[in-house]
């Protein structure tokens, strides 16, 4: 996209330094990027320095007008390594100070959700920085790579990494502001968890003592703040602001801008409220979300703690599936299973040894002794809150057993696997399974004229097929077990509950003997 838009410097040149103040400071425009007094020691400095003969460098990544990004092993360790096309002979002594007093900085940032510094070249022709390497690239070509297939659940999750990083940087004391938050500062790594980076650390700024007008420029056009663009004070808001813009990437995977749009488009655009457009099918609180990051007013700007927060529930919706997940393993993706059990049987009131316990572990498909938590959120799409229904006072564990004990009743298999079980049955038999798409079920039949899958969608509380509208899926089925019985009579054989081991009279077992 920055290839398109007129007016401004290629990326490599557009990275904005990161700027140390305290909780609330606000900073002008014609202020310098770091103040070139030396506020840490040479022996600090020393301690980044990385042993270049420890360093081999395997391929190129990347090349900007600034420097080159590069593959290399440290140590046999993987690495990414951004070399500067400067050696220090020519910069001034103040962008060399700058470049090494960014380093010492960068050297503090140790967080699991900012990318690891491994060490730097401070003198020398070798002007670099050493960095852990993550395998996925930056999160804007991640987006754009269509073949890649995220669910709305991971992209979230996503926004939920890169915003707990901006609290940490936010809550720093000193307070680190990033001033060039967007999706290609933002490194994936195999699992898709996102990490921060470039922090400024490759750009040297000339005639850092100007005061240039233009001074706040120096960032991405559709992710700088109209504060930034009208040249006013501002402070930490503005990684806010350039949040939003991500968070608007991550659901959509799209631009927020028509990629024709010059720089002084987007200005003018941002400055007089233009913001880009939501897609209708972005659930309301995410909506809402989008609409406070990126205020006009950074004052009405949320902080990167409540954003969490915020995600955290759009996340889990439903508070009794959050309260466990909180508690067992505060909000990490994956939880151990046998941490989730404990926290669910003492959340229900109940005891590990539950037999419905056994279904719920069978229906989150647990791999490698984890639960996920997109799989518990896809859980209560289903089957409801953890918390007892105030409606019909069924407890979760009873609406769990009470569809997946039904001899009708499939689990969550394909179109393909429906078909293949409904082939050769006779006319009235049916089944009922998880649609693709949380909450939702596929109700399937064979009725005179073949086999036929119709979808139930979830509208609020209600399910809905056609005019009929019912609180469960048993009443859907009751509905047209009465009103079609001829497709409606038999249960296809050999359901979902026939997977659970052992089949005894007695039931089913909770087993954690594997985990």
């Amino acid at each position: 996209m920055l290839a398109l838009i007129k007016n401004f410097k290629k990326d490599a040149l557009q990275q904005v330094q990161t700027k140390v103040v305290q909780p609330g400071d606000i900073f002008n425009l014609n202020e310098p990027k770091l103040s070139t007094e030396h506020i840490f020691t040479e022996e600090e400095l020393a301690s980044c320095e990385v042993d270049l003969s420890a360093l081999t460098i395997l391929a190129e990544l990347g090349k900007g007008a600034q420097g080159v990004v590069l593959k290399g092993k440290l140590h046999q360790e993987d690495v990414a390594v951004k070399k500067l096309h400067h050696s220090a002979s020519d910069l001034t002594q103040t962008e060399l100070a700058n470049f090494r007093q960014e380093v010492a900085i960068m050297k503090q940032l140790r967080h699991p959700k900012v990318v690891q510094f491994m060490g730097a070249s401070t003198t020398g022709d070798n002007l670099m920085l050493v960095t852990e390497f993550l395998p996925r690239g930056d999160l804007e070509h991640l987006l754009k790579d269509k073949t890649v297939e995220l669910s709305y659940f991971q992209r979230i999750k996503m926004a939920t990494d890169l915003a707990i990083a901006m609290t940490w940087l936010h809550n720093t004391k000193p307070v680190f502001i990033h001033r060039d938050l967007k999706s290609s500062n933002v490194l994936v790594d195999n699992n898709y968890n996102l990490k921060i980076c470039d922090f400024g650390l490759t750009h040297v700024k000339r005639n850092v003592a100007g005061a240039s007008g233009h001074y706040g420029l120096k960032g991405t056009p559709y992710t700088i703040a109209p504060e930034v663009f009208r040249e006013e004070e501002y402070n930490e808001k503005t990684d806010v602001y350039s949040f939003s813009i991500v968070l608007y990437e991550l659901f959509t995977r799209d631009s927020p801008y028509d990629e024709n749009m010059t720089g002084q488009e987007i200005r003018d655009a941002v400055c007089s409220g233009v913001r880009p457009k939501i897609p209708a099918s972005c659930p309301p609180r995410l909506a809402a979300l989008m609409q406070a990051c990126w205020d006009n007013d950074p004052s009405v700007r949320p902080t990167f703690q409540k954003i969490v927060d915020e995600l955290n529930v759009i996340l889990i919706p439903d508070e009794g599936a959050r309260e466990v997940w909180a508690a067992v393993f505060s909000f990490e993706y994956y939880c151990p299973v046998v941490k989730f059990v404990s926290g669910l049987a003492s959340y229900l009131s109940t005891t590990e040894a539950d037999p419905r316990l056994q279904i719920v572990l069978a229906l989150l498909e647990i791999t490698r002794g984890l639960v996920s938590m997109e799989k518990v959120t896809e859980l209560t799409s289903w089957f409801g809150s953890f918390k007892t229904s105030d409606k019909d006072k069924q407890s979760f564990l009873d609406r769990v057993e009470g569809i997946c004990a039904q001899p009708w009743f499939h689990g969550a298999i394909s179109r393909e696997e429906t078909n293949d079980k409904l082939l050769n049955q006779p006319t009235g038999t049916f089944l009922a399974r998880f649609s693709s798409e949380p909450g939702f079920y596929v109700l399937a039949f064979v009725g005179e004229k073949g086999r036929m899958q119709l979808k139930v969608a979830r509208n609020g509380d209600r399910l809905v097929l056609g005019t009929v509208s019912a609180s469960t899926i048993h009443e859907i089925i009751a509905h047209y077990q009465e009103t079609r019985p001829e497709s409606f009579a038999r249960p296809c054989p050999h359901p979902w509950i026939e997977k659970l081991a052992p089949k005894e009279a007695a039931g089913y077992e909770t087993d954690l003997s594997g985990f």
